[in-house]
C-alpha cells in the first residue's frame, strides 16, 4: 500500500494557511480599510483586490483538503487519486509561498507607505 503522506501534508499545511487567510480577511483587512478611510488616503490596487484573491485561494485550499481527506478515507485509493494529491501538494506549497508574499505586500506594505506620507 502506498504512503498517504501527501494527504497528511495537504491537510496540515492547508489548515495553517486557511486559518491565516481567514484571520487576515476577517480581522486585519477591515481595520486596514478603516485606517485608510480615517486618514483620507487612497487604497492601493493590491489592497483592493486582496479579498477576491484570498477568496479564490481559500476555495483552492478547501478543494485540496477535500481531496486529501478523500485519499485518507478510501480503503483502496486509485492511482489517479495519489497523483492528484501529489500535484496538489506541490501546487499548495508553491502557491502558498507566493500568496504569503502577496498577502504581506497587500496588507503590511501599505501601512509603511501610509506612515511615509505623514
Amino acid at each position: 500500500m502506498r504512503s498517504k503522506a501527501f494527504a497528511v501534508i495537504n491537510i496540515v499545511v492547508g489548515i495553517f494557511i486557511l486559518i491565516a487567510q481567514l484571520v487576515s480577511l476577517i480581522l486585519v483587512y477591515p481595520k486596514l480599510i478603516q485606517l485608510y478611510k480615517d486618514m483620507g488616503v487612497q487604497i492601493s490596487s493590491s489592497t483592493q483586490y486582496y479579498p477576491l484573491l484570498a477568496t479564490v485561494f481559500i476555495a483552492f485550499l478547501v478543494y485540496v483538503m477535500y481531496a486529501a481527506v478523500k485519499l485518507l478515507k478510501s480503503k483502496e485509493p486509485s492511482n489517479s487519486l495519489y497523483k492528484q494529491n501529489f500535484v496538489a501538494t506541490i501546487v499548495l506549497l508553491v502557491s502558498g509561498g507566493l500568496f504569503l508574499v502577496l498577502s504581506l505586500m497587500s496588507l503590511i506594505n501599505p501601512i509603511y507607505s501610509l506612515a511615509k506620507s505623514f
